[in-house]
């Protein structure tokens, strides 16, 4: 009795030809990336701080802290990183995108691999997760980083793209110089 033999399946090859980069919806995919470099540098609003042990060790100035600059940008970059990677994870799923196969991702896998590392054996946890007061680059922050580098590198697909990068710059120095010549001749907005 001789097997039938059944046809070779071949598999099925992700094609980014569904991931049009002339396409007008193209450039939505990068509204987070968009939002972290135009907006999040202008956010400024207090939040009142209280240090663990060892930040009141090497922190002068009392158990508190308040902070106008760090802390909520750190919060609105993880949310805008981690939902432009949610994006990018999306588009991978639903066939719409290649990931781009370089050796490049290895230094990242290294630096997450050892933020990870770090943060869990770190002496105080509320530091390695949230980070020192007055950076606030910590665990989620650091990882993210790393994710707004591959994000990048695999959205990025046209001239398109790259220039509303330079009207996100554009837009931030518009408004930060408009803030600073304020701040100079005395008429502080804030």
């Amino acid at each position: 009795m001789q097997r039938r033999r059944r046809p070779h399946r071949r598999k099925k090859r992700r094609s980014s030809a569904t991931y049009k980069t002339n396409h007008p919806i193209s450039s939505l995919y990068l509204i987070p990336v968009y939002f972290i470099i135009a907006i999040v540098p202008l956010i400024v609003f207090g939040k009142v701080i209280e240090l663990t042990e060892l930040e009141a060790l090497n922190w002068i100035g009392g158990s508190i802290h308040i902070d106008f600059f760090n802390y909520y940008k750190a919060i609105w970059f993880i949310v805008g990183v981690y939902t432009s990677g949610l994006l990018l994870l999306i588009l991978y799923w639903m066939d719409k995108l290649d990931l781009v196969r370089t050796r490049y991702y290895i230094p990242l896998a290294v630096y997450i691999v050892f933020t990870i590392l770090s943060a869990i054996f770190a002496e105080d946890s509320t530091v390695a997760i949230r980070g020192y007061i007055s950076m606030f680059q910590g665990l989620f922050v650091l990882i993210g980083y790393a994710l707004f580098v591959i994000t990048i590198f695999n959205l990025v697909k046209a001239k398109n793209h790259v220039k509303w990068f330079i009207y996100s710059l554009v837009f931030l120095g518009s408004i930060i110089g408009f803030i600073g010549i304020t701040q100079y001749f005395g008429h502080d907005i804030f």
